[in-house]
């Protein structure tokens, strides 16, 4: 299978948030001509974080991965030889992927062919109402 994108992530006890964003891929593969494989590297979690992920492994392009070294950075650099795509999306596990996420990347990566590394906006998702902070405006 040809695949256009790697979506990678770490995931440490990520089980509240890990099922919503996993099902938000297997939209993603129903809806998008798009192919992508998703690597997940699991932390050592101590709660139902591999359960969640093993449920997924037959709705998605999926390779579970385990880093016994604490630390982000150790698990992403783990899947680095396992990716199959020369566009990889670094992410986490509680993302929730817009429907056209994909398409929004390839048109960057194709039109942008000087540039390596892309960016986008992060809208936050709460499971419940937010700190009075959060609701003002936030400027740098």
């Amino acid at each position: 299978m040809v695949t256009d994108f790697s979506i990678v992530f770490a995931t440490f006890n990520g089980s509240d948030t890990l099922e919503q964003m996993l099902t938000s891929l297997v939209d993603l593969s129903r809806h998008s001509s798009i192919k992508f494989e998703v690597l997940a590297v699991d932390n050592n979690s101590t709660d139902d974080t591999l359960v969640i992920l093993e449920k997924y492994e037959t709705l998605l392009p999926l390779k579970i991965l385990h880093c016994e070294k604490q630390g982000k950075n150790h698990c992403l650099n783990m899947a680095l030889p396992y990716i199959k795509s020369e566009r990889v999306i670094f992410t986490d596990d509680d993302v929730i992927f817009s429907p056209n996420i994909l398409e929004q990347y390839k048109l960057s990566f194709d039109n942008n062919l000087d540039y390596d590394i892309f960016g986008g906006h992060v809208l936050p998702h709460f499971m419940e109402a937010p700190p009075l902070h959060y609701s003002r405006p936030f400027h740098l």
